[in-house]
């Protein structure tokens, strides 16, 4: 049965009633800018709604999808109140069923916008809506995004032209700006970079984000203000205060760095490897914690590109990356809490550079990258943390690096885009979809083709049901290009 997913975005009203006891809900319908996934095509006539919260159930009422308006009346003001949207067939069947994030509803009037899309496949964000476009302000790729906690996503700096991170002398162009994008709504907005603190304070690429324990981001490293054919690394540090929605300036790395691979751990940030001011990889590890950056025991071998993942036991695991001369590294190394000095790891099976980690219950699992020769990687392999062991557990379809994996919380990983080749590689717009991670090999099925071809794009899980993609690298008719629309996967 083909399913619709509803998303949601709250706007609070002006209304002159702001001091009623009683709040009141206006929904209105936004369809996705993709005719062909507009779900007002009889597979469902009705929608109905209701609110669940700390103050009981209000509702359901039902109105025709054709209207594209209904309301919720007699609210009890107040937050954590969640709704809960279905779509009903003609014999108010129900033939879809979504629910939004915890809401705050206000006395008198509320504006409720709903992204409505089919389930199973890519829509595009809308083309209008209350805030702006259909995406960023400016197409950008190789940019960071800031979750804001399943509420709001922030999109940082980026490259703005066609280039991939192998080509080291093609030229770059940075951006300072950051764009947000509503969780729910799947609108964008773009910010006022005149009014202090809104946006980075200079254009920025190659870094680095982590969340911090305190609820704040902490923006690491890059490239600052780079020049045509020579990167020009940063110490800089800017942290975002998610309660203030502004960002500061940070304390100094002891040395400048990008290329690098950041971890939330020991209620700090590790930062490790990377490419330094002198050009070459660093073996420095440093610790962003208490406001101020510390020195922890550099890694064994210098590394670039290399993924860093925190392990069940609290042990650090830096994977891969590659050498000064850009050859991919099959070595791995653990730093264990309170160690002088990092340990040896397993050996990949194959050797790798610019891949994915994803941590779950069952072991890390690598996936993808640029391997010897410049050839991407099909190779999965699955770390043992029990017995730091690692084993080849099945091969993707289509070797890629660029790419993006997410666990969809439902038993699938997904694996999105990224770029077929080396240096002078294509973007791809295929998924795949790993399953069976609890086994000894993992089942790899193709998904879903998106919308256009995607590499160095960003992809968050907003909620379960919903992945966002945006921006990226694409290569079409027009030629290589950098874009930055957004398109929503719902399951």
């Amino acid at each position: 049965m083909t399913r619709v997913f509803i998303g949601l975005m709250i706007v609070l009203g002006g209304s002159s009633a702001c001091t009623d006891r009683i709040g009141r809900l206006f929904v209105n319908v936004t369809r996705s800018s993709g005719a062909s996934e507009d779900p007002f095509d009889g597979i469902a006539a009705f929608v109905r709604l209701r609110v669940d919260g700390p103050f009981g159930r209000s509702g359901p009422t039902t109105f025709r999808l054709a209207e594209e308006r209904g309301a919720l009346t007699d609210l009890e003001p107040g937050a954590g109140q969640v709704l809960t949207v279905e779509g009903l067939g003609p014999e108010e069947n129900t033939v879809s069923r979504g629910r939004s994030s915890p809401l705050l509803i206000a006395g008198g009037d509320n504006a409720l916008n709903l992204f409505v899309a089919r389930l199973d496949r890519f829509s595009q964000t809308p083309k209008e809506g209350w805030l702006a476009a259909e995406g960023m302000s400016v197409g950008r790729a190789f940019h960071r995004a800031v979750d804001g906690h399943g509420m709001r996503l922030l999109l940082v700096g980026g490259v703005t032209q066609p280039w991939r991170p192998t080509e080291p002398n093609q030229p770059l162009e940075a951006t300072s700006l950051v764009d947000d994008l509503d969780a729910n709504g799947m609108l964008f907005a773009e910010r006022d970079c005149q009014a202090v603190g809104k946006c980075l304070a200079q254009p920025l690429i190659l870094h680095e984000i982590a969340w911090l324990p305190s609820g704040n981001a902490l923006i690491i490293g890059g490239v600052a203000q780079p020049q045509s054919g020579a990167l020009s690394p940063t110490s800089q540090t800017t942290i975002y205060s998610a309660t203030e929605d502004s960002f500061f300036a940070g304390p100094e790395l002891k040395a400048a760095r990008y290329a690098h691979a950041v971890a939330v751990w020991q209620d700090g940030v590790a930062i490790v490897g990377g490419i330094g001011a002198d050009g070459r990889s660093t073996s420095l590890v440093e610790l962003f914690v208490d406001g101020e950056i510390r020195n922890l025991p550099r890694l064994s071998q210098p590394r670039r590109n290399p993924t860093l993942t925190v392990l069940n036991d609290g042990r650090l695991w830096a994977v891969g990356g590659s050498d000064d001369g850009g050859a991919p590294l099959a070595t791995t190394e653990f730093l264990a809490p309170g160690s002088a000095r990092w340990a040896a790891g397993p050996v990949l099976g194959q050797a790798r550079a610019r891949h994915r980690t994803l941590s779950t219950a069952d072991g890390v699992f690598v996936v993808g990258g640029l391997g010897a020769g410049g050839i991407p990687v099909t190779a999965i392999e699955r770390l043992n943390p029990d017995t730091d062991t690692l084993t080849d557990v099945g091969k993707l379809k289509l070797g890629r690096w660029g790419h993006t994996v997410s666990d969809l919380g439902d038993g699938r990983v997904m694996v999105v885009g990224g770029f077929t080749g080396s240096a002078g590689g294509s973007p791809t717009p295929t998924v795949e979809f790993l399953s069976g991670l609890f086994g000894q090999q993992v089942q790899v099925l193709t998904g879903p083709r998106m919308r256009r071809a995607r590499g160095g794009h960003t992809t968050n899980l907003l909620r379960p049901g919903v992945l966002v993609v945006i921006g990226g690298v694409t290569q079409d008719a027009q030629g290589s290009r950098v874009v930055g629309d957004a398109e929503v996967f719902t399951y």
